[in-house]
């Protein structure tokens, strides 16, 4: 077995942060550099996160801890374990190989060291919302996520709407944000402590009329961040508009940290008020699938289309966790990770067209590239045919585990409106297909315009980015063990199962 590195979660934090602060000082100066130093840094990052797989893989835990206040019995906690390290391990994996592609992507743009410091800094609250030990340090890096991104949309994203699109993206996401503050004081004033650990424990005495309404708001505050009906609105817009290095990580792995907490917090604190509010909760998740799957179906705009397909996707995902099934929550955490890695391409597939075709989004302009960049078409391909469910990919393994556990549990209930809700669940499967398959027909099939006839095949740094998570699609799906035996760990622990 391979030795834990030590202090390696710190590490993963202090490495990012020490070098944003580099590119923040260095502003006007390093150019290109920015971008290579923030790649050094993350290299490092993914490094310390991935060194620990054999102990996670064997279902040990990676934790360190620092004495924040003892007056206020406050500890700094750092937790990697069979829970938070598929998520983590995914963050770790995006944000290098983001890193890298953005340095071709921004190579033009004059503010490329700023961007590349809020790139670091968002991405070191999305590894610190995974690894919190307790809710006062979850709350700091759940919102540190959000400043950087705010600006990233803000600064960098379509002119003529990227103020108006980033102020609705901070509202919401803020909103969401209050709720869930709500519900940790509540939770501390029941528990009298901040401990994730020690809080299930603290509450199992508390009866279900208490539990449940706080349940709700930690519900509404995950709800929100990963844009499940009907507070889905603000995506499109946000992940559609972001500049498409950010974009990738909004949707690859910002939106699925809600759904992490929603298990870690809610679901483990809460297991009645959970129990209680499954089928509601698969149900809106439902009604997510269909909603997002038709208005992606209907875009012209590729990244609209993408941002919607995450709406979809998230509602899979949803649709998993809140089955409170063993199949079903394996197949929910299993899907953030091939969710993570194909829209992870699919993004990165839409700034390539952007970038080598003079910033074209609409897809009725579009066809033939395939001819032009056959690279990025085959690697769009198989994170496509993934996220539609195709064997042999990572995709149709987790929806083969989602709708497994999903659908006993509408068995379960036995009522005409639960079969109808499995029913709409199954069909959601055939939009994802549609709209994918209408995606690589719009891009890449069919004649090519003449306006595209000088498109190629970008640099190695972009398409080898995306070749990374291609093959990781393609391992997943022929070796989901490495991932689901992991996950398996964690979902029986939270489901009391031996």
């Amino acid at each position: 077995m391979i030795k834990v590195i030590a202090y390696s979660l710190t590490l993963a934090l202090v490495i990012p942060a020490v070098f944003a602060l580099v590119i923040f000082a260095g502003r006007g100066k390093l150019g290109k550099a920015s971008g290579i130093l923030a790649s050094i840094s993350l290299l490092f990052s993914a490094f310390l996160i991935l060194s620990n797989y054999f102990e996670i893989a064997s279902a040990g835990v990676v934790q360190e801890s620092y004495v924040w206040s003892d007056y206020l019995g406050l500890t700094m906690g750092l937790l990697l374990d069979s829970l938070s390290f598929p998520l983590t391990s995914m963050i770790a994996i995006l944000g290098l190989v983001v890193s890298i592609y953005s340095v071709e992507y921004m190579k033009d743009d004059s503010k490329k060291e700023s961007f590349f410091g809020h790139f670091l800094f968002f991405y070191i609250g999305m590894l610190g919302v995974t690894l919190a030990t307790n809710l006062f340090e979850f709350y700091f890096f759940w919102e540190l996520m959000l400043i950087p991104s705010y600006f990233l949309i803000t600064i960098w994203g379509t002119p003529e709407r990227a103020r108006k699109i980033g102020v609705k993206y901070f509202l919401f996401t803020h909103v969401g944000a209050l709720a869930m503050l709500i519900g940790i004081a509540f939770t501390y004033a029941h528990a009298g402590t901040f401990d994730i650990a020690a809080i299930p424990a603290a509450l199992a005495g508390l009866d279900v009329s208490i539990t449940l309404p706080i349940f709700v708001l930690f519900v509404i505050g995950f709800a929100v961040k990963m844009a499940i009906f009907p507070f889905h609105t603000w995506l499109p817009d946000a992940h559609g508009e972001a500049p498409t290095p950010i974009s990738v990580l909004l949707s690859g792995v910002m939106i699925e940290t809600a759904g992490y907490a929603l298990l870690r917090i809610a679901a483990a604190f809460y297991p009645n008020a959970y129990q209680l509010s499954s089928f509601w909760l698969m149900t809106f998740s439902v009604i997510t699938m269909i909603y997002g799957g038709m208005m992606a179906l209907v875009q012209t705009d590729i990244k609209r289309l993408l941002a919607y397909s995450s709406v979809s996707q998230m509602g899979y995902v949803m649709f998993g966790l809140s089955s409170a099934t063993l199949l079903g929550v394996i197949g929910g955490m299993f899907h953030i990770v091939v969710h993570a890695l194909g829209k992870g391409i699919l993004f990165m597939t839409a700034g390539v067209v952007m970038h080598q075709a003079h910033h074209l989004r609409d897809l009725t302009k579009m066809g033939g590239l395939g001819r032009k960049m056959p690279k990025t078409a085959v690697i769009a391909f198989i994170a496509a045919l993934s996220l539609a469910g195709t064997p042999p990919l990572g995709g149709f393994v987790s929806e083969f585990f989602i709708f497994s556990g999903g659908l006993t549990s509408v068995i379960a209930y036995g009522t005409t409106l639960a079969y109808v809700i499995g029913a709409f669940a199954l069909l959601s499967s055939i939009l994802s297909a549609a709209y994918m398959l209408r995606l690589l027909w719009k891009v890449f099939l069919g004649p090519t315009p003449e306006h595209l006839n000088d498109v190629k095949d970008p640099s190695i740094l972009m398409w080898g980015s995306m070749a990374v998570l291609a093959i990781l699609t393609v391992g997943f799906g022929l070796f989901p063990g490495l991932m689901v035996d992991i996950i398996s760990h964690s979902a029986h622990a939270l489901l009391n199962i031996p």
